[in-house]
């Protein structure tokens, strides 16, 4: 009980993955967390799991430069589906949710509400609203120009290969064709992996 009442009190700030890796918002939380003197656990949102490295990288950055002699900073990532049960998860007495003014949760069908008000109306903890720094259209825009980077990557690469394949059937006979086209394929397979990486970053 007495460990319990000792842990002090964090700032819980909800990080949707277009910011992870924005150092002018970590400056932003630092502040805060100073004025208020409160420790820091970044809930990072993560719209996909496969960018899971990628957002861990992003934000040990961010603690680097929110930490101090005074103030500690965690993170946490959980599927931003998933958001609501795992702040509730993480959440304790006397913490502060913190929170962007341009967030919304889906309430109903096609209906949202606006994320400081949903929070405010359904948990006792209190909330702090930040704006400027969350722009869900950028974010979207961003994922949908990844996406077709991705898609026209994907094809030309399969392109390439197959027509690869294809000079392999004139060039190698017998056992030697099956061993350059298993060869080829598992090219192909690599180049595909690393394609999704460096589209990802």
């Amino acid at each position: 009980m007495n460990s319990e009442k000792e842990r002090p009190s964090r700032l819980i700030v909800l990080l949707p993955e277009s910011l992870t890796g924005n150092l002018e918002f970590a400056q932003k939380i630092h502040w805060m967390a100073t004025r208020a003197q409160n420790d820091v656990l970044y809930l990072g949102l993560l719209d996909n799991p496969d960018n899971s490295l990628t957002a861990q990288r992003g934000i040990a950055t961010m603690k680097a430069v929110t930490e101090s002699n005074l103030i500690h900073a965690g993170s946490v990532l959980a599927p931003a589906a998933c958001w609501f049960e795992k702040l509730r998860e993480v959440l304790r007495p006397g913490d502060t949710i913190v929170c962007h003014a341009e967030q919304v949760v889906k309430h109903g069908f096609l209906k949202t509400v606006a994320m400081p008000e949903y929070l405010a109306g359904i948990l006792t903890a209190s909330v702090v609203t930040v704006a400027g720094f969350y722009s869900p259209q950028r974010a979207l825009t961003k994922n949908l120009l990844n996406e077709l980077l991705f898609w026209l990557g994907s094809i030309v690469i399969l392109a390439g290969f197959t027509f690869l394949e294809l000079q392999t059937d004139t060039s190698f006979p017998g056992f030697a064709h099956k061993l350059v086209l298993a060869g080829i394929v598992i090219i192909e397979f690599g180049a595909f992996w690393l394609w999704s990486q460096i589209v990802r970053r």
